[in-house]
C-alpha cells in the first residue's frame, strides 16, 4: 500500500500553528489591552479647557432598602407525589 507523503513537513505545519496562535493571542488580548491603557486620563480633563464646578444633588430616600423573600425549597425532603407506591405485604 502506498502512503501519502506530502510536500510539506510537519515541523513547518508546527511553526505555523504557533505563528498563527501568538498573532490571533496578540490581536484578542494584547491590543485591546494597550488601546484601553492610556496615559490620559479623559473623564477629568474638561473638553473646551475650562473647569466646571461639580452640581450637588440631594438623593430622597439616601438609601434604598430591598428585601428579597422566596419559598423555602429543598431537595431533602421528596415531594410525596414522585415516591413509588409500593404494596404491602401481607
Amino acid at each position: 500500500m502506498n502512503r501519502y507523503a506530502t510536500s510539506i513537513p510537519r515541523s513547518v505545519f508546527g511553526v505555523v500553528s504557533l505563528l498563527v496562535t501568538a498573532a490571533i493571542f496578540g490581536l484578542s488580548v494584547v491590543v485591546p489591552a494597550q488601546l484601553g491603557s492610556s496615559h490620559r486620563d479623559f473623564a477629568s480633563t474638561p473638553l473646551n479647557g475650562a473647569a466646571k464646578a461639580p452640581t450637588e444633588v440631594a438623593i430622597v430616600p439616601a438609601s434604598i432598602e430591598v428585601i428579597g423573600l422566596r419559598e423555602q425549597k429543598t431537595a431533602l425532603e421528596p415531594s410525596r407525589q414522585a415516591l413509588p407506591k409500593h404494596k404491602q405485604a401481607s
